[in-house]
C-alpha cells in the first residue's frame, strides 16, 4: 500500500482501491444475470437478478463516491465464463463475496484513517450487502451439498 510521508494512506490508494471494488461490482452487474439465465431453478434465477441489481446499485454508488473526491471512474469490467454446474457457480459467488468483503474492509480501514466519514458510512453498508451475499449464497451451497 503506497503512503505519504505523515504515515498515512495516501489518496491514489483510496482512489485506486475504489475504482478495483467498481470492476468487481460491475462485473457482477454482467455475471449475475447471464448465470441466472443458465440456472433451472426459477427461485435461484429469481435471487441472482436480484444480486445483479443490488450489484448494479453497488457501481452507480461506487462511481459517485470516486466522482465526489474529483477521480473519474474507470467503467471496466471482466469477462468472466459460466461455470457449468450448480456447484461450481455457488463456489465461485462464495469466492468473489469473500474478495468483496474483503476489498471493502481494506477501504473501510483507509477511511478511518483518512476521516472520510461518508464514504465510510456508505462502504460499510456494501459491506453489508456482500456479506448477506455470501451468507445466501453459502447457506445455498450447503443445502444443496446436505441433502
Amino acid at each position: 500500500m503506497s503512503e505519504t510521508t505523515r504515515g498515512e494512506p495516501s489518496r491514489t490508494t483510496l482512489i485506486q482501491l475504489l475504482n478495483q471494488a467498481l470492476q468487481n461490482e460491475y462485473t457482477d452487474v454482467f455475471l449475475y444475470p447471464r448465470e441466472a439465465d443458465a440456472l433451472k431453478e426459477k427461485e435461484l434465477s429469481a435471487l441472482f437478478e436480484r444480486f445483479g441489481r443490488m450489484e448494479l446499485r453497488h457501481a452507480d454508488n461506487l462511481a459517485m463516491q470516486i466522482m465526489a473526491l474529483g477521480e473519474t471512474p474507470v467503467w471496466e469490467f471482466s469477462v468472466i465464463d459460466i461455470p457449468k454446474t450448480l456447484d461450481e457457480i455457488l463456489s465461485g459467488h462464495i469466492k468473489r463475496e469473500k474478495e468483496a468483503i474483503h476489498l471493502y474492509e481494506q477501504l473501510l480501514t483507509l477511511c478511518n484513517r483518512d476521516k472520510q466519514d461518508q464514504l465510510k458510512i456508505i462502504l460499510a453498508g456494501l459491506k453489508a450487502e456482500e456479506e448477506v451475499h455470501f451468507q445466501t449464497i453459502k447457506a445455498i451451497l450447503d443445502k444443496k451439498q446436505n441433502r
